[in-house]
């Protein structure tokens, strides 16, 4: 089943074709010509710009920084320069004029077939008496009649012990606090007493109007039931709220500490990679399990203070600046509002889920809880994925005493969907236990893990995505499922059912074929993965080695192809700015998708009438008129 429509509206054939082809299907849009070279003229100017800020400065090289970018439209020019502003000048109107010929002269594949796709999808969004929101895991699109979508978010918001409703949201009051942090730890102002840069980014919303109050919305959780009421997964989308970057820098601060917790998993690479070598002895268990809820139930207190021992234990920041980082993440988790319905609410406790930091903040603090009982549990393998436990015990006893232990520590936080056997699911793989008569203990293998409710809705090939993004698709996936089985016949077999699964999406069998004939040996794959996780590594290149130029351009004939008709001439390459800012004289010409079906029927913002795919979103009136409590 590609969709969920649990509500009471029959959807035609069309409509069910169309909602089947997945959110990120792109239709190809009915554009005129005049608009396309509008938007081709739109990105040379980006290019122009990206090259002359190189040319100025000089110099390429990239370098890490956790101050968020100020999101503005105020963009700085370098002065002109008569020695590449002409050269330069000429190269950019040389490439719009050919570009005026083009579009002036090629016609769009857009037919009656693109048309009724639009069409559908149009209608679809403005049906005021259904909901349509992707289901939580990734299991296609649910349609809601509104009321029943309504409900499962109150069920939510209507929890006084997590929300309360406010009359109306101060955004002065907010930001004053935020100021208050930054002058305590002297991050608001140089010596010339300018705002720092820090100050300038955290706080750069403040009288923008894009300033938001962050929408409350849901994702049904059809794997669990499709009887209404449909509970949901609560999400807060903290895009352009005033929370925001510095939510963002306190990620950017935080992230590389999770390399150095000895729990946290990364992804399932790294667990493929332990497995490679483990041994447990005879009557080893595996335990499975997930943190219930994990980021509405961390108490703010209690997860302020984990996460600072933690810190303070790593010693991985100075005093001063753990200090100043544990107040702007109180102010991050304590200045959380969410509006739903036109009503505005403060989230009392826990994260939300949708915030850049709560994915680092939750694993440090889970980290600061569990690290005790893993030492404790000296003979047990354990990891983590956010919420998600895999462990390795010597016997089902201890496994059990573990789970109890957990739960005894922050009545909170307790663990779900325990398991405990020779066999158990992490993330995207099955990992059973087996005698290794080699050296008399237990040994891992693994292979995929698909859920049984997946609908394996891969991108159609007639979607409006670049042809070699299909082909990489099926060579990737195929990689993952080489790596992910330990045996051969594991491999051949997922890999057969990927090759139907294809099929029924419209992929022609050449390209499984080509892909497959590039797979390599997993020997091969496991010496790569070692060196590619290996800590010895050498860093990345960070040189920019190419400009680029990003374009949203449909398919038109006859076809044209951008990079040759847009490589840079030789007058433009040999420039010694050119030379002192780049290393390739070739030109790397990036494609930006146009509007893929999910864009068209989901929007975050919940209405009762819903607004036009076009139309702008309204926003809450930011009044100055409600005090939220002080914490």
């Amino acid at each position: 089943m590609s969709i969920f429509n649990l509500s009471s509206t029959v959807l035609s054939p069309v409509q069910k074709t169309v909602l089947g082809l997945g959110t990120k299907f792109l239709p190809l849009p009915n554009t005129k010509p005049s608009i396309l070279l509008s938007n081709f003229n739109d990105s040379v100017t980006i290019l122009k710009r990206r090259l002359s800020l190189a040319f100025h400065f000089g110099y390429s090289i990239y370098t890490p920084n956790s101050i968020p970018k100020l999101d503005n439209k105020l963009l700085w020019n370098p002065p002109h320069s008569f020695s590449y502003d002409p050269i330069l000048t000429c190269y950019i109107n040389s490439i719009k004029q050919k570009a005026a010929t083009y579009f002036n002269t090629s016609k769009s594949h857009f037919n009656d077939l693109d048309r009724t796709l639009l069409t559908t999808l149009t209608n679809l969004s403005k049906n005021t008496t259904i909901t349509i929101k992707p289901a939580d895991k990734n299991l296609g699109l649910v349609i809601l009649d509104t009321t029943s979508y309504k409900q499962s978010c109150l069920a939510h918001l209507l929890d006084t012990s997590t929300y309360a409703t406010i009359l109306t949201y101060n955004k002065n009051i907010v930001y004053s606090k935020l100021r208050r942090i930054l002058v305590r730890h002297n991050q608001m102002y140089t010596t010339h007493r300018k705002p720092t840069a820090l100050a300038t980014s955290l706080l750069q919303l403040q009288h923008h109007t894009s300033l938001r109050i962050a929408p409350f919305y849901t994702l049904p959780k059809v794997h669990k039931s499709i009887t209404p009421p449909i509970p949901g997964r609560p999400i807060v989308s903290s895009n352009s709220t005033a929370t925001y970057h510095a939510s963002v820098y306190l990620d950017r601060e935080l992230q590389p500490i999770l390399k150095l917790l000895s729990t946290v998993c990364t992804s399932s690479r790294t667990l493929i990679l332990d497995m490679d070598t483990f041994h447990a002895p005879l009557g080893s268990c595996i335990l499975c399990a997930d943190v219930t809820a994990l980021y509405p139930n961390i108490p703010i207190d209690i997860g302020i203070s984990t996460v600072r021992s933690v810190l303070t234990t790593l010693n991985v920041f100075p005093p001063s600046h753990l200090l100043f980082l544990m107040d702007l993440l109180h102010w991050v988790l304590t200045e959380n509002y969410c509006t739903f319905d036109n009503i505005i609410y403060h989230q009392l406790k826990g994260t939300a889920m949708g915030t850049p930091t709560a994915v680092s903040y939750s694993n440090i603090f889970l980290y600061g809880i569990e690290i005790s009982l893993v030492k404790k549990y000296s003979n047990s393998y354990f990891t983590r994925y956010i919420d998600d436990v895999f462990a390795i015990f010597d016997s089902p006893s201890n496994a059990q005493s573990f789970v109890t232990d957990f739960n005894s520590i922050i009545p909170s936080i307790k663990f779900e969907a325990v398991t405990i056997g020779q066999s158990g699911i992490m993330l995207d793989l099955d990992l059973s236990l087996h005698f290794n008569p080699l050296s008399s203990t237990m040994s891992v293998s693994h292979k995929i893990y698909q859920k049984e409710r997946n609908i394996y809705q891969y991108i159609p090939i007639i979607s409006e995505h670049p042809p070699h993004l299909f082909k990489n698709f099926v060579f990737q996936e195929l990689n993952r499922y080489r790596l992910a089985c330990t045996t051969d016949v594991d491999y051949h077999e997922i890999a057969s059912l990927f090759h139907t699964r294809l099929l029924a999406r419209g992929y022609p069998s050449s390209i499984f074929f080509d892909a497959s004939a590039l797979v390599t040996s997993r020997t091969l794959m496991m010496e790569k993965l070692r060196l590619s996780l290996s800590p010895l590594q050498p860093p990345h290149d960070m040189k920019i080695r190419s400009p680029i130029l990003t374009l949203c351009i449909p398919r038109l004939f006859p076809s044209l192809s951008w990079p040759k008709q847009l490589k840079l001439p030789t007058y433009l390459t040999s420039l010694k700015e050119y030379k002192g800012a780049f290393n390739s004289p070739d030109l790397i010409v990036g494609t930006r998708n146009p509007r893929n079906i999910g864009s068209y029927l989901i929007r975050s913002l919940y209405k009762e009438h819903v607004a036009p795919p076009h139309s702008n979103p309204v926003r809450l009136p930011l009044q100055p008129t409600y005090v939220p409590p002080l914490h």
